[in-house]
């Protein structure tokens, strides 16, 4: 095992902290992210947690045998995971959040106020539209101040703000402004050069304008891909991306990738915590949400990887009952 310090794509080289230098034929690149660091005053104090590993985890659950009060910093679905998690093992929890709703970016105000509601239901409370000022206390964390002014009280603090792409190490590349390295429909960043994960930003279902995804389970295809194509078995990446969470036994699913939509059109049950979003891009289906509908997302995925242009007035109420029909 060697730490990686450099990586040169046109020489074929990597060279490692010990002074080794490796020559390549074919290098697969899965280096992930590292976490953002919130830029607030105070931030160092203990008990301000970050996740990204298992020894992160095992540090917050330690922290929460302790703690009575808890307020979680993002509304994404990783800070929402938490939130939950915490919730369950008796904490008071806060949720902070610029956005307006959770997921509002990602999923829509529809979709993310049913969320809410369902989080609510379980007694955790919502600050949104807010920003953390700082983090207060003297060596152990005892609150935090809003940038409106309002103290709350909180033993523990998890920061969930995503990540940046860990390529700093790579020479000779042009990275995005985000720091992604964009890669062809086969993962390739250059010749003999593939990337995977978090750090590839790729063609949306192998033509359509590229993408950057941070999930699991896209990373977890990537992967098999690209070591595919080290290997000289070229195959173009255009499954469906899908991401889901469970949450108080409910399910949320995400099937597909839309970043700006026309229309969210909803089917919901007001006497249920559940619902199915479509999401409209000129006048076709280019994604789907589902909340506790695991029958239907199962077979929007299936119907959405036969890259058929579906409108949501073809898929109905229950695409489950349109694809066993097929």
């Amino acid at each position: 095992m060697a730490h990686v310090v450099g990586i040169d794509a046109q020489a074929r080289q990597i060279s490692c902290e010990d002074g080794t230098v490796l020559d390549y034929d074919a290098a697969l690149l899965a280096t992930g992210g590292v976490l953002r660091r919130p830029p607030i005053a105070r931030a160092d104090r203990r008990n301000v947690c970050l996740l990204r590993s298992r020894s992160d985890a095992e540090a917050i659950l330690a922290q929460a045998e302790r703690s009575r009060h808890a307020v979680i910093l993002g509304t994404s679905f990783i800070g929402m995971e938490v939130a939950a998690s915490l919730r369950e093992r008796g904490l008071e929890v806060t949720v902070v959040g610029k956005e307006a709703v959770p997921f509002e970016k990602q999923l829509g105000a529809p979709v993310g106020m049913a969320w809410q509601k369902l989080h609510e239901r379980h007694g955790l409370g919502f600050r949104t539209g807010a920003t953390v000022a700082s983090f207060d206390g003297g060596a152990d964390l005892t609150g935090i101040t809003l940038d409106n002014g309002e103290r709350i009280r909180a033993e523990l603090a998890v920061v969930g703000r995503g990540i940046k792409p860990t390529t700093d190490a790579i020479a000779g590349l042009p990275c995005n402004d985000d720091g992604s390295l964009t890669v062809d429909a086969k993962l390739g960043v250059t010749d003999g050069l593939y990337a995977a994960g978090g750090i590839a930003q790729l063609p949306h279902r192998g033509d359509r304008p590229p993408i950057r995804v941070e999930h699991w389970r896209v990373a977890e295809q990537h992967g098999r891909l690209a070591a595919l194509a080290t290997l000289g078995q070229q195959v173009r990446y255009a499954a469906v991306p899908v991401f889901w969470t469970i949450q108080y036994l409910k399910r949320l699913d995400y099937i597909g990738h839309v970043s700006q939509w026309d229309d969210i059109i909803l089917h919901e049950d007001p006497e249920k915590p559940e619902l199915l979003a479509f999401y409209i891009k000129d006048g076709v289906v280019a994604a789907a949400a589902g909340l506790d509908r695991d029958h239907d997302t199962s077979a929007l995925v299936a119907l959405l990887s036969l890259r058929r242009d579906w409108t949501p007035q073809a898929l109905g109420e229950s695409p489950a009952r349109l694809l066993a029909s097929l």
